[in-house]
């Protein structure tokens, strides 16, 4: 174990002082235990961060091309345009914000239809209280941020709110990513991809600024986790704080505290106290500012939630869970959607299992955790792919794909995280389905299967990181 240890420090040291960019340094392959000298990828640095930025470019502009051709040929929306309904835009923002309070909010500077359509969300929101359109599924810490968004809509223009609080997720984005290379040429690709990426346009279109930020904690507090090697406080702050707003993600962070940490106990029953201590936390100042939501009305809103987002039919290409490949024909089962929760289960507990053993690279455990989300979640929207740049950007720490297995993550991530809302249906008719609700899960799970019978069906094959650490 030393042995290993002092390798990894070592050659850690040679590139700090050579100053030697990660991705270009000679890759150490193996565990702690012991080190393994393997070839160097050729898509190292740069190279892999352009190939992820350009593929994501070129989806992008492939999806683009598709919805121009429709609109010449005189079709409307979802045909024309590849992200959600126009006339809807910035609708989640608003709409959260406005259930929490009473009709009065600043004068605001717009006029016209977005005027108009700001008073239609204000009035959507106090008419969906009490129905089963509600927000009270919401966690309390998404809760806790929606109410005191409201509060500031009462002191200041509810677009200048809007707009702030976009740059900071955009600008915090930008930071994250930026974090995880020291090449200024590296990071443009990195964040040319990032901006690319369909999440996170789709977020920003559905003003679903929580999902935005859900996603840079995750990738922010994987980065401390993956440069530590154990579970910083940063880490789980930043990691309970994600899972804290989306639970389907707690795959996530276990398995990555299972594979990296060499006190995986400890560092798991620190993980869920904190993410206990910040529930509750949340829970109080939640109730305090809005005294209608609690617990039990949380958990009535888990039930609504389910019965009108997950038990009635899918109509349009915005969900990525295995389970909305058999809905978007055969409608709800409930036994599908068992079935598929069963199957994230199974994958789970494989992967804890290898984790344990410590028999794969973080990347291939951050890939199995996410694609494993969205096969047991049987409604999980498409801006939550953002994560998928984890593995992405572990593999590129890592010194680039090198085998088989690598480029299945790398095009499967890319995949998810690529535009392609290709919509076919009858003239203009708003039961058109895209293909990607159906591709990305099939892709998703079928990839996440391929990499953990891999690791489960080989010896032991990890690796250490060179350039584990930020660049001092």
């Amino acid at each position: 174990m030393q042995h290993g240890h002092d390798c990894k420090v070592l050659v850690q040291a040679v590139c700090r002082v050579t100053k030697i960019p990660e991705g270009k340094c000679p890759v150490l392959r193996g565990d702690d235990v012991g080190a393994t000298v393997m070839t160097q990828s050729k898509y190292t640095g740069i190279k892999f961060a352009r190939l992820v930025g350009l593929v994501l470019l070129g989806s992008t502009a492939a999806n683009l091309c598709y919805n121009a051709i429709m609109a010449a040929l005189g079709y409307g929306w979802p045909y024309n345009f590849m992200l959600f309904d126009p006339i809807d835009r910035f609708a989640d923002f608003f709409k959260l914000a406005f259930s929490y309070g009473s009709t009065d909010i600043h004068a605001t500077f717009v006029t016209g239809q977005q005027a108009e359509q700001l008073a239609v969300y204000m009035h959507k929101s106090q008419h969906n209280l009490g129905t089963i359109v509600n927000p009270d599924h919401m966690l309390p810490v998404a809760t806790a941020m929606a109410i005191i968004v409201r509060k500031l809509m009462g002191l200041v223009d509810p677009f200048i709110v809007f707009s702030v609080c976009t740059a900071v997720a955009l600008l915090s984005l930008v930071a994250t990513f930026q974090s995880y290379v020291t090449n200024d040429k590296e990071r443009m690709y990195w964040l040319l991809g990032a901006i690319a990426s369909y999440p996170l346009m789709f977020a920003i279109d559905r003003g679903h600024l929580i999902a935005l930020v859900c996603a840079i904690a995750l990738i922010a507090g994987a980065r401390h986790l993956f440069d530590a090697r154990r579970l910083t406080w940063p880490a789980a702050a930043a990691l309970s704080f994600a899972v804290c707003i989306r639970p389907n993600l707690l795959s996530i962070p276990v398995l990555l505290i299972t594979l990296l940490s060499p006190t995986k106990i400890r560092d798991l029953v620190i993980f869920f106290a904190t993410c206990l201590l910040l529930f509750i936390l949340s829970m109080t100042i939640s109730h305090a500012l809005f005294p209608h939501y609690s617990f039990e009305t949380w958990l009535m809103g888990l039930a609504d939630y389910h019965r009108r987002y997950v038990a009635l039919p899918i109509n349009l290409g915005y969900v990525s869970s295995l389970t909305s490949v058999f809905m978007i024909h055969s409608g709800y089962n409930p036994l599908v959607e068992r079935a598929c929760f069963a199957l994230g289960a199974l994958i789970g507990i494989l992967a804890m299992h290898a984790c344990f053993k410590n028999k794969m690279p973080s990347s291939h455990a951050a890939f199995i955790a996410i694609g494993l989300t969205f096969i047991a979640t049987p409604a999980l929207n498409d801006y939550h792919l953002l994560p998928f740049f984890i593995p992405l950007l572990f593999l590129s720490r890592e010194g680039g794909p090198e085998n088989h297995v690598d480029w299945i993550i790398v095009f499967s991530s890319l995949f998810a995280l690529s535009p392609k809302n290709y919509f076919f249906g009858n003239d203009n008719s708003a039961d058109a389905w895209s293909w990607q609700v159906i591709c990305n899960p099939i892709v998703i799970s079928i990839a996440t299967i391929w990499v953990l019978m891999h690791h489960l069906r080989t010896p032991r094959t990890d690796r250490s990181i060179v350039g584990t650490a930020i660049s001092q």
